[in-house]
């Protein structure tokens, strides 16, 4: 199978997975350890049904893909969604599909519980950004108060510690109403501009990372020039 990633398509299930991952890839570059021309191979796709239609269907990824042998693919998707089967057996089934597909590489990143999850940086801009003037520890502890459970989202290792609140965007939402303001897109963007990205252990995260950076290697090592 061919290693050439020359057109790189990242299908989304929404508009705010697509507005992180532009503003990751366009503006964090660095960050990500990625090279600066990346985003001159890859477009970024939502899907007209979303999660369950990146589920269900995979004819909108073998039409735009076009069976191309230099074509690489990362379908992402929340696991939280009415009918849900769940996070293995849908990323079973995509990877199953995408096999189907003559593609260079596929990745499938199912994001346990959703999207909103990456938004817990616990950095100081998150903290900013909803109004949090104490730390990211004290936060937890007023979520544990008010019914929120905590959990541990690192799957790195046995000892690695990674809290974040199991209903994101309830969370989320519970501390924006507290300062009148909306859970809307462009909360995401500003927390996707400023986050600390080295320190994030949230593991869906860690696979994109580690997926862009192993393309950008390979548009590398086809384009010396770059």
């Amino acid at each position: 199978m061919s290693r050439n990633c020359s057109n790189i398509i990242f299908f989304v299930a929404d508009g705010t997975m697509e507005a992180i991952l532009h503003v990751l890839l366009h503006e964090r570059f660095r960050s990500l350890n990625i090279i600066p021309e990346f985003t001159r191979y890859t477009r970024i796709i939502t899907h007209p049904n979303h999660d369950p239609g990146l589920y269900e269907n995979v004819e909108l990824i073998r039409q735009l893909t076009q069976y191309s042998e230099d074509t690489c693919t990362l379908v992402m998707l929340d696991e939280q969604w009415d009918g849900s089967p769940g996070k293995e057996e849908i990323e079973s089934k995509i990877r199953q599909d995408l096999a189907k597909i003559n593609l260079a590489n596929n990745e499938v990143i199912v994001i346990s519980p959703s999207i909103d999850l990456w938004a817990w940086t616990g950095s100081r801009c998150f903290l900013k950004e909803i109004n949090w003037d104490s730390g990211f520890e004290d936060l937890l502890e007023f979520l544990t108060l008010n019914g929120y459970e905590i959990g541990n989202f690192c799957e790195a290792n046995d000892i690695c510690f990674c809290p974040k609140p199991k209903q994101p965007k309830e969370s989320l939402v519970f501390m924006l109403n507290r300062i009148s303001r909306p859970l809307a897109r462009e909360f995401f963007i500003n927390i996707a501009k400023c986050a600390s990205l080295q320190r994030c252990c949230i593991e869906s995260f860690l696979r994109f990372k580690s997926t862009v950076q192993y393309w950008s290697r390979i548009l590398s090592s086809i384009n010396p020039t770059i």
